[in-house]
This record gives structure tokens, sequence and C-alpha cells, in this order.
């Protein structure tokens, strides 16, 4: 990736290297002794001359150093932004102290811990904040200095300052634990200063805003840079301002560079102005987006170049990447560039190792010029500041910030490692979900934040402020948030706000964000009230668990702000309120209280039909799936198909037994009744089948049964179907051999079925003397296991269901066993077609062994990775897996293996919903 050239005044001069090595006052001197009448601070009230910055700032050192001495020493300041800051950050520097800015909004208790902290003896401040100041801080000298120039001043002050020398502490925001004093010494800020200039090719003739706060790093590179050019630094106390009066003030100050973070420029780009004198828009301390480019392309004009660039207050400008208005607009995060000079960065992976070119990891910046460390706190530095090698002088810095390194070593920042958070066991990243809502139509901001983490119930929460156009659904918003994000990451409520809150620096303040209110969301259904007690209670039970009311009988669980776990929570509170056990995947086709309360209206045989259209519409072939969810309902399958072409109907089989009828006892038998469920849909073939886990064992049936009566199989796409059983070829000789020899039962000839397996995971299947001995030997074992075994029958199917569904949840933990029983005696026939597999990268054993298995049982065998394990694909990468099965789909499509005169498209239009 490629970006624009920052455009370069013709007064432009380079900031040499060699310049570094002296201390920040001696360079101010140079450039007042250059041009002293230039102006180097413009309000929009007042200007200062290079020459009287200089003259007061000397007054303000001589006050100081006559209160101090020599000693080095920090000296904090509680002013707010404007030209006496300017002028007190300087004279603290002239003294030979190192200056500590507090900022206003900070409020007393926090300065007085930093004043704590650093053991200071004074505090400079000016005529606002004395009284208070004096109030608080009653062992402290408060030092108020003139709020303008002195009028007679005697010859300045001469202090030798080393480039070494400290010469701020800077603390953080603390928003990733307790507040750091970040020191750095006058090389390193010249060195900063340096970059910066070059970087946007700064000149005397450019007028740089200074919209950060004292008390914010930031501001470091938008004065001195100014100030050590001769350029004109323009300083605004933003506590007084609104966005309409600084998109005046910038107009008015003919402003050439901006600098600020990104929520505070899409503030002053919402007044509609058109800017024609900035040169560049710099946007640095969180995140770009892509609203941003688009906000800078219709508010500024060519040749204005946008940079986005990466710094912190330990590091200073690390790497920058300029946007002209001819640029190609980035795909995902908005990249902050290629390191400028003397700087480099890598992204490490967990091993700290290098990570490879498009894995994001950890952003670790190494330089010469890192800040020298944390005040008073030498763990600290050492954490984070190591020694490339003995003897060197470079040092790295890990930067605690996620990114990855794209197309020719340009850098994309992801956001925060700590600003993630766990929900439901994964991990959320907020800025990325921040990234994602911003790109959703009408909305021109947002922000994400954790609610419930003190209940342990945390949700996800967006907020988000409208463009002014007609306010989306929050059913659309959901539905078009799910084909940009993985379904864990999907907020559970959206909030309209009129604006974000933000902290004085100007970014997000995510605390600040207000809690839900229990009402309930703009949705696409109208509200329509319950009828009926049944209804009437459960929208009770809803409000309940939602937090959310009133609740209507056409409500989506989901759009409401409901997940897979509370609708299994819900789902055992509806069957001790009524007293029946009802399948979860009952919510699958219409996840509302109409449906859920005719489920519990109708006859047990009729609470979820054979086949559950997901989604009927669409001209291509039905894809029947197997979810093989028989706890929790194959809720998945939502996401899934959200993610699938439009136009694919999607036919969903749930398990056998999850509505409380018998189980038929093998995988087999169970393909014979969903076989019958699928023709009475799809009368002929070609098929199109698909499953997850024992699903998919089902779905092989299937297509096994398909072949035996000459139909054709279009697509067996199995999801984390394994076959491991066939390492169990001779068990089938085995069992002969062990029953005529044993006399042994059927329950009895599974339970070594099961033990035949496990001995062949370790053993070599050829030699089978050691089982059998061992069997011989525990003869007692086995007869305790056909006591364990005596509530199955021997019959084709198990009947013992309904008597466990009389308790509430009862059926779920007698269905988990059975399907356990049969997965383990299940071996798996040969079939003459395709079989597809679809494996999680993380699940075990790998893909590649699953795929060695099935080639001894099927002719052909195709493996596709997804990212995740068996949970995981279906929830945070339901995205990738949807991505794969597309793909599959379409490729069944277009070979028109269903196009081959037998007319058998799937009529989906007139089925039989569940």
């Amino acid at each position: 990736m490629s970006g624009a050239r920052c455009p370069t005044p013709e007064s432009f001069v380079p900031f040499r290297r060699d310049e570094i090595d002296q201390s920040i006052p001696e360079r101010f001197r140079a450039r007042v002794a250059l041009a002293p009448g230039d102006i180097a601070v413009r309000t929009s009230t007042c200007e200062f001359s290079y020459a009287r910055l200089d003259c007061w700032s000397d007054a303000i050192a001589a006050e100081l150093f006559g209160r101090l001495g020599v000693r080095q020493e920090p000296v904090p300041f509680l002013l707010g932004q404007g030209p006496l800051a300017m002028a007190t950050t300087l004279g603290i520097l002239k003294a030979g102290k190192h200056y500590v800015p507090v900022d206003p909004s900070w409020g007393l208790e926090r300065a007085a811990d930093l004043m704590q902290a650093l053991d200071a003896r004074v505090m400079v401040t000016d005529a606002e904040f004395a009284a208070p100041l004096r109030h608080r801080f009653r062992k402290t000298r408060i030092v108020e200095v003139p709020g303008d120039c002195p009028e007679v001043l005697g010859p300045p002050i001469q202090v030798d300052i080393a480039p070494d020398q400290p010469a701020y502490v800077y603390f953080t925001s603390g928003s990733t634990g307790r507040p750091k004093g970040v020191v750095d010494c006058h090389r390193n800020v010249l060195h900063n200063v340096m970059r910066y200039t070059n970087a946007l090719s700064i000149a005397r003739t450019d007028r740089l805003s200074l919209l950060q706060s004292c008390g914010f790093s930031g501001a470091v590179s938008s004065m001195f840079a100014a100030l050590l050019n001769g350029a004109v630094s323009c300083p605004v106390d933003m506590r007084a301002e609104t966005p309409t009066t600084l998109a005046g003030w910038l107009d008015a100050l003919s402003i050439t560079i901006y600098h600020s973070v990104p929520s505070l420029f899409r503030s002053v780009m919402s007044t509609g102005r058109v800017f024609r004198n900035v040169r560049v828009v710099r946007l640095e301390g969180d995140r770009a987006t892509r609203l941003d480019l688009e906000l800078f392309r219709a508010h500024f004009t060519p040749p204005s170049v946008l940079a986005n660039g990466l710094g912190a207050t330990e590091t200073g400008l690390v790497s920058q990447y300029f946007f002209g208005h001819g640029c190609a607009m980035p795909e995902a995060a908005v990249p902050v560039g290629y390191p400028v000079q003397d700087m480099q960065f890598e992204v490490r992976g967990e091993d700290d190792r290098p990570a490879p070119a498009g894995t994001a990891g950890e952003i670790v910046v190494k330089s010469c010029f890192l800040a020298t460390g944390y005040w008073n706190d030498a763990p600290a530095t050492s954490r984070a500041f190591t020694a490339v090698e003995a003897g060197s002088p470079e040092r790295i810095y890990r930067t605690g910030d996620r990114g990855r390194v794209i197309d020719g070593g340009c850098l994309e920042h992801l956001g925060r490692l700590d600003g993630r958070a766990r929900i439901r066991g994964q991990w959320v990243d907020l800025a990325d979900l921040d990234v994602a809502l911003c790109t959703l139509p009408g909305v021109r901001e947002a922000a994400a934040k954790v609610i419930g983490e003190e209940s342990g119930n945390p949700r996800l929460v967006a907020y988000y402020v409208g463009d002014g156009a007609p306010a989306l659904s929050v059913s659309e918003l959901r539905r078009q948030l799910a084909d940009r994000l993985d379904a864990h990451v999907l907020p559970a409520r959206f909030i309209e706000l009129e604006r974000l809150p933000l902290t004085a620096n100007g970014k997000i303040d995510r605390a600040a964000l207000p809690a839900p209110e229990p009402v309930r969301p703009n949705l696409a259904s109208r509200m329509v009230e319950p009828f009926g007690l049944t209804q009437l209670r459960l929208c009770e039970l809803w409000e309940e668990f939602l937090d959310v009311a009133p609740v209507g009988v056409h409500d989506d669980f989901f759009d409401l702000g409901g997940d897979s776990l509370l609708a299994m929570s819900m789902m055992s509170r509806v069957e001790e309120i009524f007293g029946r056990s009802v399948p979860v995947s009952v919510l699958l086709g219409a996840a509302n209280i109409e449906r859920l309360a005719s489920a519990l209206s109708a006859d047990s045989r009729d609470l979820e039909g054979p086949v559950v259209p997901i989604r009927q519409e669409g001209d291509r072939p039905a894809f029947f799936f197997l979810h093989g969810d028989y706890l929790s309902g194959g809720l998945y399958c939502r996401e899934l198909v959200r993610r699938l072409n439009p136009h694919q109907p999607f036919l969903a089989l749930p398990p056998c037994g999850v509505d409380g009828t018998p189980v038929p006892w093998s995988y087999g038998a169970m393909a014979k009744r969903h076989l019958e469920a699928i023709r009475a849909i799809q009368p002929r073939g070609p098929y199109v089948l698909g499953g997850e886990c024992n699903g998919a064992l089902v779905a092989y049936e299937i297509a096994r049964l398909l072949e035996a009566d000459g139909e054709r199989v279009a697509l067996l796409a199995l999801l984390s179907a394994s076959a491991e059983n066939v390492r169990c070829a001779r068990a089938p000789w085995l069992l002969r051999a062990a029953g005529g020899a044993l006399r042994l039962p059927p329950a009895t000839q599974r339970y070594v079925l099961r033990r035949f397996r496990d001995f062949a995971a370790h053993h070599d299947t050829g030699s089978i003397r050691p089982l059998l001995t061992g069997l011989l030997r525990k003869r007692t074992v086995i007869a305790a296991e056909i006591g364990r075994l005596a509530g199955m029958s021997d019959s084709p199917e198990l009947r013992d269901l309904d008597p466990g569904a009389r308790r509430p949840g009862g059926y779920r933990e007698r269905i988990r066993e059975i399907y356990q029983q049969i997965d383990s005696a299940y071996l798996p026939g040969r079939f003459g077609g395709r079989v597809t597999l679809i494996w999680g990268r993380e699940e075990s054993p790998d893909a590649l062994t699953q795929r060695d298995w099935w080639r001894t049982v099927a002719a052909d065998v195709e493996v596709f990775t997804v990212p995740g394990n068996m949970q995981t694909k279906l929830t945070r990468h339901v995205g990738a897996l949807a991505e794969v099965l597309d793909r599959l789909l379409e490729r069944t499509l277009n070979e028109s293996l269903v196009r081959d005169g037998t007319g058998a498209r799937a009529d989906v239009a007139g089925q039989r919903r569940g």
C-alpha cells in the first residue's frame, strides 16, 4: 500500500540530525534570534512575538530559579491551554527544571496524588486556580505566574542544561492501569520534534493548531514543532469551545496544520464547513476510521493530505501514513504507515517472535530515542523498556497495542491489547467493534461498552450517533453488523445518542456512556400485545430476562438482546413455569413469543417438525443441514444462514429425540427417519446435504442410503465429523468371534466395540490377543457395564426419554448420554461419492489425520480448514465457516449437478414450517 506525498512549502528548512544535541531553551533562543518580531503565539484575541514570549518565559524562569535554586526537580503547573501555559513550560525548562503539566479537568484529588508522587516543592498556576490550590495544598508553595509579559525585566538567568537532562514528566491517563509518569530528556524531545518537522515539512509560514490540553502528551509535538521552527502556534482552551466555534476559529486563524484525536476531528467536521487553508490534517491518539477519510475528502481541498500516525508518550512519533484526495480507501483498518527517521517497529506474536505479515500481534518499537523511563518506578521501566543487546543504545518498548504489518512494511493499528473484553468466554476487541459500527449506514460515530461484568453476565452495548438520516431499526443494524462481524461480537443492545461523551483529551469516554434504559428498542416488527395467559406469561418472562419492556409477541428474542446462552436459560425457566420440556430449536425458525406459545400449546410430537426452514426463499437447490446440536437447539444456524448467499434456501433437521420422542439406536436408523422428511420436500436428487458433529455422521448415512437407491448426492459437507472409529475395522470380526465364544448380548457387544476403539488408539489393531485376554479376565467388569446399561433396550429405538423429561432439563442429561453411546459404537460404511470435510484448525486430531481416516471408507475426500475449534468455528469464526460453505454451494451450482434433466430443483415455497 502506498500513500500520498505531504505538500512542502517553499520556506521549509529540514530539522538537521546534529541539532538535537542541545537543550530545548537553546534551540528556542536560536529561533528568537533569527526573527524576534515574527509571531510565535496567536489566539482569537491576542498574539505574542517570539521576542515577547522569550521575555515572558525568562521572567517565569527567574521567579522559579529564585525560589528553588539550581537543583534539578519536577515543577508541576496547573493552567488552561494558552499562551501562559506555553510561557510557563519554557520558563520551567529555562530554570533547569522539568515541567509536569496537570490538566484542570483532573480535579484536585488527582493533582494531590501527583504532587505526592513527585514530592514537588511548588505548584505553578494562575489567578483562576490559585485560591483552591492554596486551600488544598497548605504545605506546598503555590507560585502564581503573571498573566502577561512584565514590562521591566532583569537579565535572563543562565543555567547549564545538558541534552540528556530530564525535560518533562507526563502522566499517562491511567486507562490501562495506575497512571505512570513518563520521563524524557531534552535530546529525545528535540529528536521527536525533528521527526515531526521533517515528516510534515513544517515551515515558518505554517500555523499549527494546539488543541490538546496541557496534560496530554500530544501537545509536545504541536507546541514545540511550531516554536522551534519559527512557525505560529495557535492554542485553544477547549473548555470554552464548541464544534461550531472551533470550525470558525480554524478559518479565522488560517490554520495550515490541524492536529487532534479523531473523535474531536469528527465533531468539528459535523459543522459542514470546507477548510481551504489547511494543508495537513494530522490524527493521532486514537484509531482513525474510514469515516475520518471520508470527512477529510469532503471538508478539505487538494493538495491537502491527511496524516495518520502512531505515537505514544513513551515513544513520540513512530510512523506516518499520508492520504490524499486520490488515494484508494482502505478496506479494513486505516494504516498508520511506515517508520519515521531513527524509529523501527515490528509486530510480535504470543511467542515474542516476529509475527508473519498479515498476522496480528503486539506492536514493539525499537529506537535510541525512547523515553528514559517512568518516574520513580524502576520495575515498570524495566518491564516496558528493554535493551536490544548489551552495550547498544537502542532499546525496545512494548506498546501494548495490537497491529499487523501489511503491504511493503506498512503498519495497521488494531487497538489496545488490553482494550478487549471477555464475553461468554471469548475475547472482544472494543476498538474493532467501534470501527465496524461506524461502517453502518446512518451511523456517524460509535463506541461499544461492556456492562454487567459485576453480576457475572457481561453484555455488549453499542452506542452510536446518527448522521441525520432516518434511523435504521435495531433489527437492520444487527443484520448489517452480522455481515461484518463474528456472532459473539454482536452487541446485545443499540443505543442512539445525540453525541458521544469525551474525555478532557478529546477521546471517547466509555465510562461516561449511560446505562441502557429498560425500554423496547426500535425493531423492524411492530408492537403486538400478548393474547391469552400463555403469551402474557412468556412476555413477562422475556422482559425479566432481557431487561426490556414492553415485549411484543412478534419481537425477535435476539433483536431484543438475547443470545444462545440466554435462550437456554430462558427455556429452562419456561419448563419450570409450564411443566413441559420444549426444545430450544423451536426458536430456530421464528424466535418470538407467538412461536414459543404455539409450541407450548401443541402435542409433544408437534413441538418441532422434522425440518425447520430457517430460510425458504431462493432459487438455489435446498441445503438440508443436520445441525447435530441436541442440547442448544442449533441456534448457531441463525448466524450461519445470515452470512450465506441470500438466494440459498437452508433447511435444518434437528437431531432425533430433542422433542422427547424415541431415539433410534444407530445413526443409520436416524438417517432413514430423516430421509423420509427430506424426500417429502425433494422427492428426487441430486441432493445437497450437510451436517455438524453427530449430525454430519447422520448426513453421511443419508448419503449412503441415497446412493443405494441410485440417487446422486451433489454435495456432502461434513463439519467436525470424526471417522476415528474406522480404526476398529476388525471390530465386526471381533464381535462375531467374541459374541459366539462368550455369548455376549448386543449391549455388551457395544461395550466391547468401545473398548476395542480405545485399544486401537494405542496399539496395532492387527494384534487383538491382548484385548481378548483382558476382556476374558474382566467378565465382572462387563457384567457391571451390562447393569449400567440396563435402561437401554435392544430394540432399534430407545424409549426411555419421556420419564426423564418430566423434570426440567432432565431429557438433556439423558439425551447427551445416549448420543455419546451411539457415537462410540458407530462404524462408518462405504460410500462411493465425495466427502467434503470442514475442520477447525484447533480441533484434534488434525484435518489431515481425519482425511486419512475418511479415505478408508469414502471414494473421494476433500478437506477445507477454518479458524477455531469445534465450538468457536460456529460462534467466533462463523463468518469464515459461512464463506467456505458458500463457496462450496456456489461450486455445486456452477457444476450444474442439479440441472441434469431430472427437474430436481427443490420446491421450497410450499414447505411445512416447523
